[in-house]
């Protein structure tokens, strides 16, 4: 089952086969400067082998990581993610997926 969120202009998608869904998205997409994946150290080991695996749309992003837990929350990790994202080419037809709950959703958003 698919969930589709619209809000503020930007669509949130909630999906089984989520892959296939980020896949089909990326590659009508053609807009799209700079693809980023943020996520924590223990999901980047555990889970994002999986998603550059099943959607080769995501070859060439660009990996942003955090520490896990509630004391990465900042503004100074806000900001440096900001700063990170413009080196490596960030514009406003970037595209950020957040791989992850809780702090990672949190700063992506």
């Amino acid at each position: 089952m698919d969930f589709f969120v619209q809000a503020d202009g930007y669509e949130i998608t909630i999906a089984d086969g989520a892959s296939r869904s980020l896949s089909a998205y990326l590659s009508k997409k053609k807009d799209v400067t700079c693809i980023f994946v943020l996520t924590d150290t223990n999901t980047r080991s555990r889970c994002l082998p999986a998603l550059l695996s099943s959607v080769p749309e995501l070859e060439d992003a660009s990996i942003l990581e955090v520490r896990p837990g509630e004391n990465a929350k900042s503004l100074d990790a806000v900001s440096s993610l900001a700063l990170r994202m413009v080196e490596l080419g960030a514009d406003r037809n970037s595209l950020l997926i957040s791989l992850g709950g809780g702090v990672v959703g949190d700063l992506g958003g």
